[in-house]
């Protein structure tokens, strides 16, 4: 964070889980229009479709301006996030279980993906720390024992894009698709609670602000469009989204 830009209030959408914020992330736009509502996320019903029958994403929007860019794809939690993005717009789609637990075969092929392919995009999502969240609890000691091991990961994957020599050109983005509360009726997230949907947006590298603390409101899909603003690429009209231009030099 003291090499980037960052607020801890980025406000998620509603309802406060997984298939929906994501989608939220990818599409600019709140559930109502993207059509995701609920988990698993493979029903989905958007307002509007490009030609994979998703509503428009940064991955979509992408491919149709710049057909020769390269993206990937990396996820831990299965079940849900296949289900978020066209396919055919991926060059390089992976699930990568347990890379909380043991990343080093997924971090070689992360690694060999940069160096060899040279993206323009590449998303990586862990399952953690929401698993202990909901099995120990949220803000507890092993949350955030969680986090420590995470943080790790990521200083292993940045180490990743110095070895394939792009992270002088490379913006990095860090957030979650909600929080989560520890209720007398079990460890949850889904409600409209300030713990439950307020969520951190962290933006670091070439061109970023270091050390700032973004005071402007951020809400979840304003993410596509701070994405499509480093890329280069026109956002559709229809994209509530805005890009969070302060955390910029």
């Amino acid at each position: 964070m003291s090499n980037g830009a960052y607020t801890l209030r980025n406000l998620c959408v509603m309802p406060s889980i997984t298939a929906p914020n994501w989608e939220s992330m990818f599409t600019g736009v709140t559930p109502d229009m993207h059509g995701i509502t609920e988990n698993p996320g493979n029903n989905r019903n958007p307002i509007i479709t490009d030609e994979y029958g998703f509503f428009p994403s940064f991955f979509s929007v992408m491919k149709k301006q710049k057909p020769d860019s390269i993206i990937g794809y990396f996820y831990e939690k299965s079940g849900r996030m296949e289900y978020l993005v066209p396919p055919e717009t991926i060059n390089r789609m992976m699930h990568i279980p347990d890379f909380s637990k043991d990343s080093r075969p997924v971090l070689e092929d992360i690694t060999y993906f940069l160096k060899n392919l040279r993206p323009d995009l590449t998303c990586i999502i862990f399952q953690e720390p929401d698993a202990v969240g909901h099995a120990i609890g949220h803000g507890t000691e092993d949350y955030y024992d969680k986090l420590e091991i995470l943080d790790k990961q990521i200083e292993r994957i940045v180490q990743a894009t110095k070895n394939a020599g792009l992270y002088d050109d490379t913006i990095f983005i860090l957030s979650a698709d909600h929080g989560g509360v520890n209720k007398s009726m079990g460890r949850d997230h889904g409600g409209d609670t300030p713990s439950e949907r307020e969520i951190p947006f962290i933006i670091f590298g070439k061109g970023i602000k270091q050390g700032h603390v973004i005071t402007a409101e951020v809400n979840t899909y304003d993410t596509a469009a701070t994405i499509a603003y480093i890329l280069n690429i026109h956002r559709p009209d229809i994209w509530i989204g805005r890009p969070v231009l302060e955390a910029f030099k």
